[in-house]
């Protein structure tokens, strides 16, 4: 749980999430739609079993993933997919 707030945390060079929304891989690769995808997915999934249990999930950088999912990947949904 204590690194899931730093992977959040937008990057300017490197792996990671971008402020714009882009996540590289690889250095300098657009992966949004495969590694990005999949760690977001993690981190909902991990966040959402928290919820019920007594550990702390108030950091507001949690709050990350739903602006990455809705700037990143939202805008390239059509019908659920």
């Amino acid at each position: 749980m204590a690194a899931i707030p730093t992977t959040l945390e937008p990057v300017t060079s490197g792996n990671g999430f971008y402020r714009d929304g882009s996540f590289l891989q690889h250095v300098n690769i657009p992966y949004m739609g495969g590694y990005g995808l999949v760690l977001l997915n993690g981190i909902a999934r991990v966040l959402d079993a928290a919820q019920h249990t007594g550990l702390d999930v108030s950091d507001p950088r949690y709050a990350l993933v739903d602006t990455y999912l809705l700037r990143s990947l939202l805008p390239f949904m059509y019908r659920g997919n």
